[in-house]
């Protein structure tokens, strides 16, 4: 039998082929991670806890809800009608469960009305303010009816 015979390399080969393993590859796989944990995060929320109390982040509202906002916008005075003959309010359909509310100088506190409203003679169209209110609590600015007043246009009919 005869033995096997190897020749010696006339050269040594690098360890990696070129591509594989360099400096610029490392470099382009590190930059690929740190890409992926600044899109994707570390897999943890930081906790956020307040020096005064001690609340933990858990008993904070999901972040999945929608933020509320500070203040609704004021309901729209064109949109209102408002007939100084009969002392009515008419006021347009509100989304969301909404409902409206009145403030007059003559109660201390505000109170829900319809979508039609008839207000008492002698009331200061300055001092008696309208607004609305939604479900979660959260309540429009307010105008006032002298401002309705100049929003709402008589109606002037010519019968021919």
């Amino acid at each position: 039998m005869m033995a096997l015979r190897t020749t010696p390399a006339a050269t040594a080969r690098p360890a990696c082929r070129a591509g594989h393993g360099s400096a610029l590859s490392r470099l382009a796989i590190l930059g690929f991670g740190l890409l992926l944990a600044g899109v994707f995060g570390c897999g943890h929320e930081p906790s956020v806890e307040s020096p005064d109390t001690n609340v933990s982040a858990e008993a904070a509202p999901p972040a999945s809800e929608r933020p509320q906002m500070a203040t609704l916008p004021p309901p729209r005075a064109e949109w209102i009608e408002f007939s100084t003959r009969d002392r009515k309010l008419n006021l347009y359909q509100l989304r969301a469960s909404g409902r409206w509310m009145v403030k007059r100088p003559d109660r201390e506190a505000a109170y829900p009305i319809g979508s039609e409203h008839v207000l008492p003679d002698g009331i200061d169209a300055n001092e008696t303010f309208v607004f609305y209110q939604r479900p979660g609590g959260q309540v429009s600015r307010s105008i006032t009816l002298a401002q309705i007043q100049a929003a709402t246009r008589e109606h002037v009919s010519i019968v021919r």
